[in-house]
């Protein structure tokens, strides 16, 4: 059967306009899908309610388990909310205006959500309101969010605001417009009378120039992560303070640059710290003084006494010379030599303290060192009946680079003492050579009586000695051993002892000095 044109045409027509109105129908629910916002029609005559796709999926519910009707949709809300949207509606009725509601909705699942409702008034052509027609949205995320932030805000305030540090929030201009209000008590200023300001004016000029460098720095993000600054600023009084700041730099909510500030009070720790370094300058200006008057005092004294010593040495060599004088004379030359030998020591040690003991390395035949060592102790070892040895490693090279003299006095010290303290047996050194560390090795071991660890503690101080009663055997000055500390640092090694009562004591050192032939080529 066929159809007049005219019949045809209007098909056509009402086909494209339903598939239009199906195609906005899903543009619709698309938009409302992403919005997370459903609207709804309540019809105030029926009191049937219709809903888009988006508000089942806010309260949580499929469309085949709804009543739309107006009672079963107000039921979704709590006893409270219910009361407001009944409120709400004759309201509206009565007065034609907009509603817009927050309310609580419980979902089937016993979930409590937060709603925002807006309503708007359809009316018929007599102005009468016929239907009520609106927009549902879930904002319990929303709220959340927003009761974190005000709670964090909140704490964050409350710390800001009872810490005894200052915090300050600047523009990059230097002004503030936070501070919080331990400010007053740092510097007399409440925080009401520095809003506003720029901080500026208030550092002392002879500091503003650190001020704006640190700032500068990082404005540029150069500035290292909690570097401080210490500048000072004026206190309400008048008076100066020291301050010391963390700067640094975060951008507000809207991406603004903003600084970050945290100062504290370091007037006293300024103040202490200039008492301490006029403290230490003091102490290094008289410690320097000792130390030259020491060495000044022990070459005044060391001068006459050597003429002394030689002096005697010329008398006592005279043939026509008596017995009993001659035995005077040699008495004279022992004491003198002692003497000379304690001066020696303090000479060397004032040296030590006050940094002037220069270390030059040359070819050494370390061999030949120790040997000549042991020639000069080995009379005074043939008197207490002691054997004095002597033994070097194969692998120890011919010559190093060290310094003789230096090397030369620690072992004169280290054999010395190893003869002057062992009564029996023997005094043995002991040389070999660390390849791979390229460094000298020795020991010194004695068969002596040994020392506990209380001892051992005393050895290597300054006027320290293992027998410091008033009936000791030896004399001494005790800066023997420290002197050998001194020297041995000096010269870049490291010293030690080993010992135990009974068991003899073993002195060692090791000092670094490449083989003579690999220096002379580098």
């Amino acid at each position: 059967m066929t159809h007049p044109p005219e019949l045809e045409g209007l098909r056509t027509l009402h086909d494209t306009a339903l598939r239009e109105a199906a195609r906005k129908d899903q543009l619709l629910e698309l938009v409302e899908s992403i919005a997370g916002v459903g609207h709804w029609r309540l019809d105030l005559e029926t009191q049937v309610l219709t809903w888009s796709d988006e508000i089942y999926r806010i309260r949580g519910v499929e469309k085949d388990d709804v009543d739309l009707s107006y009672d079963a949709a107000v039921d979704f809300y709590t006893p409270e909310g219910r009361a407001k949207v009944a409120e709400a509606i004759a309201h509206v009725t009565a007065t034609g205006e907009d509603i817009e509601l927050q309310l609580q909705m419980l979902r089937p699942s016993g979930e409590l959500r937060d709603i925002q409702l807006k309503s708007r008034c359809q009316t018929d052509d007599r102005g009468r309101v016929v239907a009520l027609f609106g927009v549902l949205q879930d904002i319990t995320d929303q709220l959340r969010g927003l009761k974190e932030a005000d709670e964090s805000r909140r704490r964050y305030q409350l710390l800001a605001d009872h810490v005894k540090d200052v915090i300050a929030r600047s523009n990059v201009k230097g002004e503030i417009f936070y501070i919080s209000p331990s400010i007053q008590a740092l510097t007399g200023f409440a925080p009401d009378e520095l809003l506003g300001r720029s901080m500026i004016p208030d550092v002392h000029p002879d500091d503003v120039a650190a001020f704006r460098d640190a700032y500068g720095e990082v404005i540029r993000g150069v500035r290292a992560a909690g570097l401080p600054v210490r500048y000072r600023v004026r206190h309400k009084d008048g008076r100066w303070i020291w301050v010391e700041a963390n700067p640094s730099m975060v951008r507000d909510g809207a991406g603004q640059p903003e600084f970050i500030d945290v100062l504290r009070d370091v007037t006293e720790q300024v103040a202490l710290e200039a008492e301490l370094t006029r403290a230490r300058d003091a102490a290094d200006k008289a410690a320097q003084a000792q130390s030259d008057f020491l060495a000044n005092m022990s070459h005044e004294l060391r001068t006459p006494l050597t003429a002394v010593i030689g002096y005697a040495g010329i008398l006592g060599a005279r043939h026509e010379l008596a017995p009993e004088p001659k035995r005077f004379v040699d008495k004279i030359r022992s004491a003198s030599q002692a003497l000379l030998a304690t001066i020696n020591d303090v000479l060397d040690f004032s040296k030590l303290e006050a940094g002037q003991v220069e270390i030059r390395p040359r070819p050494v035949e370390v061999a030949g060192v120790v040997e000549g060592v042991i020639n000069v102790l080995e009379e005074q070892a043939r008197a207490r009946n002691l054997a004095l040895i002597a033994r070097a490693g194969m692998r120890t090279p011919e010559r190093l680079m060290l310094d003789p003299d230096r090397l030369r006095q620690v072992l004169m010290n280290l054999v010395g003492n190893a003869v002057k303290f062992t009564d029996a047996g023997s005094v043995s050194v002991f040389a070999d050579y660390d390849h791979e560390a390229q460094a000298l090795c020795v020991r010194v071991v004695d068969t002596g009586g040994g020392l506990d660890s209380a001892q051992q503690r005393q050895l290597f101080r300054r006027f320290s000695q293992v027998d410091s009663t008033p009936t000791r055997r030896h004399g001494g000055t005790g800066l023997g051993l420290a002197i050998c500390k001194g020297l041995v640092e000096a010269m870049g090694g490291r010293i030690g002892v080993e010992s135990a009562p009974g068991a003899g004591t073993t002195f060692w050192f090791v000092v670094p000095g490449p083989p003579a032939a690999l220096a002379t080529a580098a």
